[in-house]
């Protein structure tokens, strides 16, 4: 008995013993099973880089919606860059990483999570959605780890929320998705971004300047011209959707379409855009939309260039008395022979078919020619005998050039009272017979020449010209026939 007493003192140490080891071990082995990478989280995010751009492809419909199919590396994008996992809602959850995987009306969330800060969870959640008007979710069932399974039933019984609805309004701030669709392994988001872009994109006359100046069109000149002239904004809106809808690269055509809208209108258009548009719809910045406006101000800086030229050295030789006016042409007093702008200026690139002078004469201040710096009309050169209507020394007289342009339009070119370069051009209908009828010295009265009322001042596109005008023949044409009737 007393053997047995002692035999039984020596076991009780080692059974305590192996109950703390349990008690040891039990809660180790558990810390151990979900401190385990079960899910390779990191492995299903290779590739994912915030910074890089959207590499899908969207859909721009005609109608103004925008497809986006988005795959895993989009959703994390939508997470980090809405910060969805900052707050779980759920006291003493974080969740430090995640991973999702897209299925057939399905979505698996992969999730290590920290309760309390040390204990992680493993967690693995198997979702079905439902995207009818909205999104309608059902957990069928959550995984801890890779062996503890606790379906949807269980949950349940714990009182813990398995269904789950969410309006499309509510999905993101200020995202406008009407829509949501599973489709090839991807999540399918509409909005209607293309109607908000042609409702503030305004195109405004530099693409009919560039169309006038002989720029080869590159379909978004042609777009613009044909909004700047649409007769309403419901139809200027209409254009620009099936412009960019049915063209090859949708982003660049809405660049260009931004760099020929004035300069205020294009930078407000992206300052306006959110993240998510900037992201999705519309990938540029106010620096983009320059540089490809600064690519069609060459054109436009190159053709005012020679503009300029041509007229100054016209006026140059006006203003030193070296231009004769006869009965039938201008005569070079220098060389006694017809005056040749084709000579006087090659770098036009006009023969003298395509250009010559012309005596213009105002009174009416907006429409008055610079005049300041030339001799009293009474001191220049004429033949004798040679009477010019309405040519008095206190009339604001100027000589100017009416010209092809290389567009094909017929403008006159002159100095405007306050120095701006004015290109008038003239009606369509009637402008070959004008500059023949003009070819010979002949005052034209600006006073009652036809102006648009489209009249907007340009500034110098670069410091060495001067600030222009471009009256457009089209806008002529309609001032023109409206007069006359």
């Amino acid at each position: 008995m007393e053997q047995q007493l002692k035999k039984n003192k020596r076991v009780w140490p080692k059974v305590l013993i192996t109950i703390f080891a349990v008690l040891l071990i039990l809660p180790l082995a558990l810390y151990a099973y979900l401190s385990y990478d079960h899910f390779q989280i990191d492995d299903k995010r290779v590739g994912y880089d915030y910074h890089a751009p959207y590499a899908g492809e969207a859909i721009y419909r005609a109608s103004g919606d925008v497809e986006i199919p988005l795959a895993a590396e989009d959703l994390y994008w939508l997470i980090d860059e809405y910060r969805l996992l900052d707050d779980l809602g759920i006291p003493d959850l974080a969740c430090r990483k995640i991973a999702v995987e897209i299925g057939d009306s399905a979505l698996t969330i992969y999730a290590n999570i920290r309760y309390k800060g040390f204990l992680p969870l493993p967690l693995r959640a198997d979702l079905s959605i439902q995207t009818n008007g909205g999104l309608k979710i059902d957990v069928v069932g959550i995984h801890v780890g890779k062996w503890i399974n606790l379906p949807a039933e269980q949950l349940a019984k714990y009182g813990v929320e398995t269904h789950y609805s969410v309006l499309l309004k509510d999905l993101l701030r200020d995202s406008s998705i009407t829509s949501i669709a599973f489709k090839d392994g991807k999540i399918v988001a509409t909005a209607p971004f293309l109607t908000e872009f042609s409702e503030s994109a305004i195109p405004d006359m530099t693409a009919d300047t560039l169309l006038l100046y002989g720029a080869e069109a590159d379909g978004a000149i042609d777009q613009a011209s044909a909004c700047y002239r649409a007769e309403t904004i419901g139809i200027r809106e209409r254009s620009i959707r099936d412009y960019v809808a049915g063209a090859p690269n949708p982003v660049v055509a809405m660049m260009r379409l931004l760099a020929l809208c004035d300069t205020t209108n294009a930078e407000q258009t992206i300052q306006e855009q959110d993240a998510f548009r900037t992201h999705f719809f519309l990938p540029a910045s106010a620096e983009d939309i320059s540089a490809y406006r600064e690519t069609y101000l060459e054109r436009i800086v190159s053709e005012n260039r020679k503009l300029e030229t041509l007229l100054t050295a016209v006026r140059e030789k006006y203003k030193a008395l070296e231009i004769r006016l006869t009965r039938d042409a201008y005569v070079d007093t220098v060389t006694n022979e017809a005056l040749s702008l084709a000579a006087l200026c090659p770098a036009i690139g006009l023969d003298n078919s395509q250009c010559h002078p012309i005596l213009l004469l105002a009174t009416e201040p907006q429409k008055a020619p610079y005049t300041a710096d030339l001799q009293p009309f009474s001191q220049i050169p004429k033949s004798p005998g040679l009477k010019l209507d309405m040519t008095q020394d206190y009339l604001r007289n100027d000589i100017g050039v009416m010209l092809v342009l290389p567009g094909g339009s017929t403008a006159m070119l002159y100095y405007t009272v306050a120095s701006e370069l004015m290109v008038q051009c003239l009606p369509q209908e009637t402008a070959a017979s004008l500059f023949e009828e003009y070819r010979a010295p002949k005052v034209l009265n600006l006073d009652l020449a036809v102006f648009s009322t489209k009249r907007v001042l340009h500034d110098a596109p670069t410091s060495d010209l001067s600030p222009y005008i471009v009256f457009l023949p089209w806008d002529i044409e309609k001032t023109w026939n409206a007069m006359s009737k």
